[in-house]
């Protein structure tokens, strides 16, 4: 059912120019990714019950959407194919790419993180880190054997 959620929003950590895009989308315009994590959070009790649950990215999705993901396991034997298929269909259906929860080998990648997935850029696959560096603008080229080493999994809208 429904649920009730503040108005008031958390700000990034700077000591000044602070702003409540701690979350940011690629063209720096909307709330909508602190709105839904807001609200999540009311849902779930807290931003620390948020923690403490210790969710998967296909559990967030589920919660969040209201149903389950499509799902691709990324593998070292995944065809690069079936990545840029992915991320041509990345364009036209909210999807999400779940880095691998260590050492990701890519200093651009973070480990254990959700990005979004751009599309293409030539031959290159086009990632977002929504929690990126405000000095950063958070877009992330990679050839499809550097995705295919830091990643783990494909999440999309069935």
């Amino acid at each position: 059912g429904p649920i009730d959620v503040s108005d008031v929003f958390y700000t990034d950590d700077a000591d000044r120019g602070y702003s409540p895009w701690y979350m940011r989308d690629p063209a720096m315009q909307s709330l909508w990714a602190s709105i839904i994590e807001k609200a999540l959070a009311v849902q779930m009790g807290s931003y620390e019950d948020i923690d403490a649950k210790n969710l998967t990215a296909n559990a967030f999705w589920a919660k969040i959407i209201g149903a389950d993901p499509g799902v691709t396991s990324i593998t070292d034997s995944t065809p690069f194919s079936v990545i840029t298929e992915a991320f041509k269909a990345s364009t036209t259906r909210p999807s999400i790419a779940a880095s691998k929860y260590d050492d990701t080998g890519n200093a651009k990648v973070s480990p254990n993180h959700g990005f979004a997935m751009l599309g293409l850029e030539g031959s290159k696959v086009k990632i977002y880190d929504p929690a990126h560096d405000p000095a950063d603008p958070g877009t992330i080229l990679l050839t499809p054997a550097e995705f295919r080493s830091a990643f783990q999994l494909l999440l999309w809208l069935k």
